[in-house]
């Protein structure tokens, strides 16, 4: 064994053994390692006693430094890793940072889910599977597939770039602007705007009617009725009555009923064409005007035999007849009666006259519009006050092509001249265009627009029967006497039905386009509705108490309970 040198050194306070010693008792390796460290656990090494350096065996010194310098080497390892790992979370969060997205940052990117993935620039070809939780910010370029189960909430800005496939199921509701005061104003003229003091409402008792449609029944009257009233039937009375006179009212039973029979109905001769009933569009009503009966006396024979639709009303029989005659078929938005209390979308109103002595009376029947509510039979009513509607808008397109058939204008289709296109946008070429193909004539030869206009008119329905059941909801009624809800505002007696008839919401648009937006032929347009959408006179609610009879459900027995014919009767 080589012996080593070594200066004496206090290694953990002893002194090191001797040359003999060493010598004589030399222990292998192994046993000098375990004895060290068995040593080293009984007693920590103390610091050296003076500044002199003393030499160690190398393999003593590299068994005693040597848990030391492992500690300090899983330090350093550890810190060069950590150094290591933010260097390269650096430089990721500069590559996946953008100067434009001030929210997320690289980093927060970095340690996102990587299950969450950032929205697409662009929208996807198919819609999720689920909806988000949170609508997004802005609408999508497309529409989707399907329409969502409810609406929104707010409608949209703009309307949608293309019209859908089929009509919506609810009309959308629409605003139609009142039309100021004409200067050439007709005589008689009158609106239904509250504020206005010399045409509206409170100025009806200062309206000029002697050329009211009243006159048709006086002295210089026309027609199998003339000087069936006096010539006091067209006196104004809008402001003369009481207001406990005046109508329409909000109906509730303050008297029973004293009627003896139902209101008994008879259709007539006449079929729902031009000839027989005119379909007027008047400024503040939808006007069925019948044609009259040949004569006046109805005890001729000849008198009756073609008659327009009669109606037999409870103790109101004349002198001559049980029947009174039907004049005219109206129909306003809203209703004007309220019946207890609740006002209708709007109201049919049924002006008869008892032939003999000129004795007025009305049936009202209120209307209700729901969506499930199409009601055939009403249709073929809007049908003949749309050819009206038509026809005078066609009208207008001629006279427009008459009167600047030498200047340029911008093309306009029908649609939009008979609504709310004024009457500077009308382009010649294009209404020639028009007319020619509504009369399938493809050539250029157009000599008279007037009659091909005519000829394109679609061919009316006939066997009109204004008391069909869908027409005529209720035997039951209200009974009281009141007036006309425009002037003159003659006395006459109501007999309003107890349930509405019912219609559809689109029909119910249709009848409010017909009368808000129509044009005369001249292209004027003729509405007097007011900013309420309304053509309907105030309720009046009277300081008085109105005697209103309660012929009603419950209490008034029917005709055939009675042991009688059936009220309603109908000849072809």
């Amino acid at each position: 064994m080589v012996k080593e040198t070594t200066n004496d050194t206090t290694i953990a306070g002893k002194t090191s053994p001797t040359e003999q010693d060493q010598q004589d008792q030399t222990p292998s390796k192994d046993e000098e390692q375990q004895d060290h460290q068995e040593e080293q656990q009984e007693q920590p090494p103390t610091p050296p006693q003076d500044n002199e350096s003393k030499t160690v065996p190398p393999k003593e010194a590299a068994t005693l430094i040597h848990p030391t310098l492992k500690r300090r080497r899983m330090i350093l390892l550890s810190t060069l890793c950590c150094l290591i790992l933010l260097i390269v979370a650096a430089i990721l969060a500069l590559y996946f940072t953008s100067d434009d997205d001030s929210e997320a940052t690289g980093i927060a990117r970095l340690f996102s889910p990587r299950n969450v993935e950032p929205p697409s620039e662009m929208p996807t070809s198919m819609p999720s599977e689920t909806p988000s939780e949170v609508p997004s910010s802005t609408p999508s370029d497309t529409p989707s597939d399907l329409p969502s189960e409810s609406p929104s909430d707010m409608p949209s800005d703009q309307p949608s770039q293309t019209p859908t496939e089929q009509p919506s199921f609810m009309p959308t509701d629409v605003f139609y602007d009142p039309h100021p005061v004409p200067e050439n104003r007709p005589r008689g003229y009158f609106n239904y705007d509250p504020n206005d003091n010399n045409f509206g409402p409170r100025a009806w008792g200062r309206v000029d009617t002697s050329d009211s449609f009243m006159r048709e029944f006086g002295p210089n009257g026309w027609g199998p009725y003339r000087g069936a009233a006096a010539a006091s039937i067209t006196q104004n009375r809008c402001t003369s009555r009481s207001e406990n006179q005046q109508s329409p009212r909000n109906l509730e039973e303050t008297l029973e009923c004293e009627a003896h029979h139902e209101i008994r109905t008879w259709c007539g001769h006449y079929p729902l064409t031009a000839s027989e009933v005119e379909a007027r569009i008047l400024p503040h009503k939808l006007s069925l005007h019948m044609n009259r009966r040949p004569c006046g006396d109805v005890q001729r024979d000849s008198c009756n035999e073609n008659m327009p639709p009669l109606v037999d009303y409870p103790r109101y029989s004349s002198r001559f007849t049980q029947f009174a005659d039907l004049m005219n078929y109206d129909i306003k938005v809203p209703s004007e009666h309220e019946l207890e209390g609740e006002l209708f979308d709007a109201e049919i109103q049924m002006l008869t006259l008892h032939p003999a002595d000129a004795r007025l009376a009305s049936v009202g029947i209120v209307v209700r519009a729901q969506a499930d509510g199409y009601n055939q039979h009403f249709q073929e009513i809007l049908d003949a006050f749309q050819r009206t509607y038509d026809a005078n808008a066609m009208a207008c397109a001629v006279a427009l092509q008459r009167r600047r058939a030498q200047e340029d204008y911008e093309d306009v289709t029908m649609d939009s001249l008979a609504t709310n296109t004024t009457a500077e946008d009308s382009n010649p070429a294009t209404q020639r265009r028009y007319l020619r193909w509504q009369d399938g004539d493809t050539t250029d030869s157009h000599n008279d627009p007037t009659a091909k206009f005519v000829r394109q008119v679609p061919r009316p329905h006939t066997g009109f029967d204004p008391f069909a059941e869908p027409l005529w909801p209720s035997m039951f009624f209200y009974r009281y006497d009141g007036t006309l809800t425009e002037p003159p505002c003659t006395g006459i007696t109501w007999f309003v039905m107890q349930r509405p008839m019912i219609i559809s919401l689109t029909q119910l648009a249709q009848i409010r386009r017909l009368l808000f937006t129509h044009r005369d032929s001249n292209c004027r347009f003729t509405s007097v509705h007011n900013a309420d959408q309304s053509v309907a006179r105030p309720v009046f609610r009277g300081n008085g108490q109105t005697d209103i009879q309660g012929c009603l459900e419950g209490t008034f027995e029917s005709d055939v309970a009675k042991g009688r014919l059936p009220a309603t009767r109908c000849r072809a």
